[in-house]
């Protein structure tokens, strides 16, 4: 597949250059920037129906066991992967829409108890109220008794396991999906919470605010209406949290730029540096920090370290003509800045957690 370095002008790619994410190597290489960014955990996304992906994580963390001293990991589950297997698609769904039943919440709880048995036992996975944390994507997709169902399964997988799971939701958007009592599946108005699946989390956050249909966020001239727009979201989902007794984590992206994977779809891109010149993410942190950190909620999740595909990495890059230096771990210190943005994103982490710390 493609990424926003395949369409940039000129093109840029990682530091490490292109790489396969279970090498023991890259993964190394990758803690270390982010240890030195002052990032204090990764979240793995974990496919029902993609096993690679799933060695790939166990790998990675078989081989890097001494590289995670103070720092942490997680786990998302990838909810809509759970119609992959079925063999038919509902007649009523969507092909971004999830109608929860009992047979996929049992292959759903199944799922969790592997991850529960698999990885939450790890002394580096990460705990919120000192229980281990799931991250529960596109949960604002689900529809039909999604609380009840998420429930049972949280609770299906304490009885087995005896792991009782933080639950993160990903249900902060513009418009979330709810189902009405005939039965149709439909988009509720603009920040309007979906109250009774929300009840199934302890906390909420948004994976990523971009929103293909909201032309007016498009490029350099949209870009201070997006940060507006997503800013009264995030308030309104964090009154909506203290409300429910829940937390509510901000998503912070630097840019979007999904043409490299989507050529055909003619999605706008939201651009990394506002008209001053200053980046998207350090401006986003100073504006979203003061207004939503406390003591309770005291994290800001980024998208994303290296999805590469969707133009929202801060992973080190270079110019696609460059060399990587031999050293890659070390080699941000030094390096000049190309086309690419190279290492900027973690200076401005670094300058960050040492101002919030």
């Amino acid at each position: 597949a493609g990424h926003a370095g395949d369409v940039a002008q000129p093109k840029y790619e990682p530091l490490l250059g292109r790489y396969l994410s279970d090498d023991p190597s890259v993964f190394g290489a990758h803690i270390e920037w982010a240890k030195e960014a002052g990032i204090r955990f990764f979240v793995f996304d974990w496919w029902p129906e993609r096993r690679s992906a799933r060695r790939r994580i166990r790998k990675n963390l078989d081989h890097a066991a001494n590289l995670l001293n103070n720092f942490e990991f997680a786990v998302q589950y990838e909810t809509l992967d759970l119609k992959t297997s079925e063999r038919k698609p509902r007649p009523d769904e969507d092909f971004n829409e999830l109608i929860m039943t009992q047979e996929r919440a049992e292959r759903m709880a199944k799922h969790w108890q592997h991850i529960a048995t698999e990885y939450a036992s790890h002394p580096a996975y990460k705990r919120i109220d000192g229980r281990p944390v799931l991250f529960v994507y596109a949960s604002r997709h689900v529809v039909g008794d999604a609380a009840k169902y998420f429930l049972w399964a949280k609770e299906e997988v304490a009885r087995v396991t005896g792991v009782s799971f933080y639950l993160i939701g990903d249900e902060v958007y513009f418009n979330v999906l709810d189902r009405t009592r005939k039965g149709e599946v439909i988009l509720k108005s603009e920040r309007t919470a979906n109250w009774p699946r929300l009840s199934a989390f302890d906390a909420i956050t948004c994976y990523n605010p971009y929103d293909s249909s909201r032309k007016e966020h498009s490029g350099p001239e949209g870009l201070e209406r997006f940060i507006a727009d997503v800013s009264d979201l995030y308030r309104y989902y964090r009154g909506v949290a203290a409300a429910g007794g829940q937390r509510f984590f901000p998503g912070i992206i630097p840019g979007y730029d999904d043409r490299g994977v989507r050529p055909k779809a003619g999605h706008y891109i939201i651009p990394r540096q506002d008209s001053t010149g200053r980046s998207l993410l350090s401006r986003l942190f100073d504006e979203w920090s003061g207004a939503h950190l406390t003591p309770e909620n005291d994290q800001i999740l980024i998208t994303s370290w290296n999805e590469w595909n969707e133009g929202t990495q801060i992973e080190p890059s270079r110019d696609a003509l460059g060399q990587s230096p031999a050293d890659a771990p070390g080699s941000c210190g030094q390096l000049v800045e190309q086309s690419s943005y190279g290492c900027k994103y973690l200076s401005e982490l670094r300058r960050i957690s040492r101002k919030y710390r």
